[in-house]
């Protein structure tokens, strides 16, 4: 069965707060689009079964914009082209699977003059090697280049970001659980109910999920983050548990993302990382991911941060 639908989208008047469209542009002067709906639903730009606890097994999802513009949306790329019409005008399109389930409310969009920054990751257990795509906007690509270093290990990623943001909200998602601690500058993250105002010295464990960086005039930003898959969190906190302060699992505060306290063993932790960054060749993953076990345990056995025990249970829930 098809459906046909049109219309004239709502725009967002506090995104992600108040969903909507989002209808921008760059420092080019270019559109730089996108939406955001999770409060709403889904169902505020296409028509939907808008129920949250309940996840369609796949999506398709194609994209028309003028040429020039790239339409990037969740999923893989799966074909892309051009399209020139007897005016002489053209329209790129751009076509994308989602190849398991998905809350409808992050099925989403962005529209702009974005250029591919692509690497790949080789897994040691699994054999696999895995497609890492990051979509820039083509001006700040060289920059890119440098703010995207990253170290791999066992499906974790490290990076560090100096964080060439030029809105003074930057709308931001990660699909995976993190680990964020600032070297320097300042950023304050607006979540649903939450202000975190992020300075040097200042460390979090967040939840996948969406959020808003606000900026001040002139003010840079660089920070280290730890990307944890799901399955990481639980089969770490299962192997320690014996050896961690966890009588059982603590029921998932509300929050998305909390505060944790940082001690001089942590603190060193995350500058002895830094010369990784731009070691060639890489440091052995086997190293890298021991001392990224090191940070998460000692993170976990300090008492002013009772709170991560709660870890297993979000990403139990989120498996």
């Amino acid at each position: 069965m098809e459906i046909n639908y049109s219309g004239i989208p709502s725009e967002a008047k506090r995104p992600p707060w108040s969903g909507g469209f989002v209808w921008k542009k760059d420092n080019l002067d270019k559109p730089w689009d996108a939406v955001a709906c999770e409060t709403e639903g889904a169902s505020l730009w296409w028509p939907c079964k808008d129920v949250m606890n309940d996840e369609p097994d796949s999506v398709d999802i194609t994209l028309e914009v003028p040429a020039g513009l790239k339409a990037i949306s969740n999923g893989k790329l799966i074909a892309s082209g051009t399209e020139t019409w007897e005016s002489g005008d053209s329209n790129s399109f751009f076509s994308w699977h989602v190849s398991y389930p998905i809350n409808i409310y992050n099925i989403t969009f962005y529209i702009g003059n974005y250029k591919l920054l692509h690497d790949t990751y080789y897994s040691e257990v699994t054999h696999d090697t895995l497609q890492l795509n990051h979509y820039v906007l083509e001006q700040n690509y060289d920059k890119a280049v440098e703010h995207f270093k990253q170290l791999k290990c066992n499906g974790l990623l490290f990076t560090q970001y100096d964080c060439p943001q030029q809105a003074l909200k930057q709308d931001l998602f990660s699909a995976s659980n993190y680990i964020a601690y600032v070297l320097s500058g300042k950023r304050i993250f607006h979540l649903p109910g939450e202000t975190h105002v992020m300075t040097e010295g200042k460390c979090v464990f967040a939840k996948k999920g969406g959020w808003i960086a606000e900026k001040e005039p002139a003010e840079g930003w660089c920070v280290l983050v730890f990307f944890i898959p799901d399955e990481y969190l639980k089969s770490f906190i299962t192997e320690y548990r014996p050896n961690l302060p966890i009588k059982k699992d603590p029921t998932p505060p509300d929050e998305q993302m909390l505060d944790l306290q940082v001690n001089e063993t942590s603190r060193s932790f995350f500058y002895s990382m830094l010369p990784y960054f731009l070691q060639e060749p890489p440091p052995p993953e086997s190293l890298v991911e021991l001392k990224f076990r090191e940070l998460l345990f000692n993170m976990l056995i300090n008492p002013a941060n009772g709170d991560l025990g709660c870890m297993r249970a979000w990403a139990s829930a989120a498996a």
